[in-house]
């Protein structure tokens, strides 16, 4: 009994120490290929800006960071409009999903700044 007690100890112990234990957090990952889409955009590789930027929005959801998506969503409206691009459907998208979190004040601030009505 006590030999397998001291097996589980340290197994248990081992796992801890094992490199790579702890997966890079997905918001990280989200923030990531929302700077990615604004680098591959910029540089006019959209099918792969349109990868990154979907990518970060389904990371997003899967920890329901509302605000995040809505500051990423105003983001594309801002970078598509600086290149003479108007979509407004990604503005209200940005305004609906600010408006899920009481705690997304300011992103819902800076979206009423850009015209839309909350």
């Amino acid at each position: 009994m006590k030999k397998i007690i001291v097996l589980i100890a340290a197994l248990l112990l081992a796992g801890c120490y094992a490199p790579g234990k702890y997966p890079t957090s997905l918001l990280h990952r989200g923030n990531v290929d929302i700077l990615k889409f604004t680098q591959y955009y910029l540089e006019g590789k959209i099918c792969s800006a349109d990868e990154s930027f979907n990518r970060s929005i389904e990371f997003y959801k899967r920890i329901g960071a509302s605000c995040s998506i809505a500051e990423a969503y105003r983001r594309k409206y801002l970078l598509l409009s600086y290149t003479g691009i108007k979509e407004p459907e990604l503005l209200r998208k940005a305004a609906e999903y600010a408006k899920i979190s009481s705690q997304c004040r300011y992103v819902k601030k800076k979206i009423d700044l850009l015209g839309h009505p909350s």
